[in-house]
């Protein structure tokens, strides 16, 4: 899938991850001061981050890939696989003549670290929550559908 961000055009999703993102870091929580929503928590004066992953078998379409793997089981059962929210607020913000943004770039990574090289998601996991301070029992995790 030819894919074109910031007006530079790449023959494959992989090809635009080798050449643009290969040596960046990664993150896997975004701090909630960047998320409207989640400034409302942080009001009352609690530490709030998010965790964005790609929606049901986004990554692997991205990717070409022929086993499409899902992030969202449910998602066909359930009928909001094509409604997802996904692409609401800034994540659908796309340039014209370009197929895709960095927002889309950084849950595609996250997903693809989740899906294909789970230690290492987990270690920096682990990474982004020491460096907040927070102690694993203070964690807790809450899923929307």
């Amino acid at each position: 899938m030819k894919m074109i961000l910031k007006n530079k055009t790449y023959p494959s999703c992989q090809d635009l991850l080798d050449k643009e993102y290969k040596d960046k870091p990664i993150t896997i929580l975004t701090n909630g001061e960047r998320n409207a929503k989640l400034v409302k928590g942080i009001t009352k004066k609690a530490d709030v981050m998010i965790l964005h992953f790609l929606p049901h078998n986004r990554a692997d379409v991205l990717m070409d890939r022929k086993v499409k793997r899902t992030m969202c089981p449910f998602a066909i059962m359930a009928q909001c696989h094509e409604a997802c929210l996904n692409t609401a607020g800034r994540g659908g913000i796309i340039k014209k003549g370009e197929t895709t943004n960095t927002i889309e770039i950084a849950r595609l990574r996250r997903t693809l670290l989740f899906l294909d090289e789970r230690e290492k998601f987990l270690a920096q996991l682990h990474k982004d929550t020491n460096e907040k301070g927070w102690q694993h029992t203070q964690l807790s995790f809450n899923m929307e559908l």
